[in-house]
């Protein structure tokens, strides 16, 4: 009796354990397709919300609006934003790139050859008002008024200037020191929902965290910090001038990822990857987003390849194979 009862429970237990082994196999999940999985799941997480994708297209018409009046209108100069806000690849503190582009160069060289001519005149008239003593009669040099107005001189500095009007700058005095209450939550909820906090177009506790002007780069830029009561983080915005290829490299990326479906998640990871470890701002030596996507682009490139190159191989392998038996 002890040794059939003995060999039951031996029996029962080999059953258990087969029986999760089982179920272990049926669940089992290969190590790759698990970190597919997390990437997936990881650039669904890094998405922008509808909350921030609002306040992001704010910052875009308010950052218009600042250059628009610094650089005299909508036909003196072109805001155009470019980057992570067009292809939507931003991470939730990415910041916002700006171009402002100026007249064509055309243009830029037409005002060159006019304001060549009328330096010649200027000479001519001089050298024909020459008094009959010999004394130059003084003429008033027009263009000297013209080039102090010349919006487009030190741009850098004057759009600085525009930014630190608008948006101002907040004292430590000014810092509202009160701990966040219920109100102010179900205020926040009610911004999320779509009503408008902001008075004369500014929002509740609005100002300049950050502002710096950057000349000591290949490409010079004005960079800044935007804080709101409800963002205190605030967004950053870089903008930089006449600089060619910036909205038009954002079509290339929408380009990019219409064909290659992995290139949005591995953006998203990496980023976030460079961002982490304070590695991903180009005038500070890092590597920059468009810069990070071409390399994506260019590894998917030749992984396409050498996987195209591995099933021909394999097809003639096999065919060499077939052929190998058959005789």
């Amino acid at each position: 009796n002890n040794q059939s009862s003995s060999s039951s429970s031996s029996s029962s237990r080999h059953h258990q354990q087969r029986h999760q082994q089982q179920q272990q196999q049926r669940s089992y999940t290969p190590p790759l397709i698990r970190l597919h999985n997390e990437i997936v799941n990881f650039a669904k997480l890094m998405e922008p919300t509808a909350r921030e994708l609002k306040s992001r297209q704010r910052m875009v018409a308010r950052v218009t609006e600042v250059a628009q009046k610094a650089f005299g209108g909508k036909d003196k100069c072109q805001v155009l934003p470019f980057g992570s806000q067009v292809t939507g690849l931003c991470l939730p503190r990415s910041d916002i790139d700006f171009v402002i582009r100026f007249p064509t160069a055309d243009a830029a060289k037409k005002n060159s050859k006019t304001k060549t001519e009328r330096k010649s005149a200027k000479k001519t008239r001089a050298e024909d008002n020459v008094d009959t003593n010999g004394d130059n009669v003084e003429v008033v040099d027009v263009d000297d008024e013209e080039s102090e107005e010349d919006l487009t001189s030190n741009p850098l500095e004057r759009f600085a200037d525009a930014v630190r009007d608008e948006f101002g700058i907040r004292s430590e005095f000014e810092a509202d020191e009160s701990p966040a209450t219920e109100d102010d939550d179900d205020h926040n909820n009610n911004t999320e929902e779509g009503s408008n906090d902001s008075v004369g177009g500014k929002e509740r506790g609005e100002h300049l965290s950050y502002l710096e002007v950057i000349t000591r780069t290949r490409v010079p830029l004005v960079k800044f910090t935007v804080s709101t009561a409800a963002n205190p983080a605030g967004i950053d915005v870089d903008a930089c001038f006449d600089q060619p290829h910036g909205p038009e490299s954002a079509s290339l990326i929408h380009r990019f990822m219409e064909s290659m479906p992995p290139l949005r998640p591995l953006t998203f990871v990496l980023k976030y990857f460079l961002a982490s470890r304070d590695i991903n701002k180009p005038y500070g030596g890092g590597v920059g987003s468009y810069l990070l996507q071409l390399m994506i682009v260019s590894f998917l490139q030749h992984r396409a390849r050498e996987d195209t190159r591995w099933g021909r191989d394999r097809r003639r392998g096999g065919e060499t194979a077939e052929g190998g038996s058959s005789r």
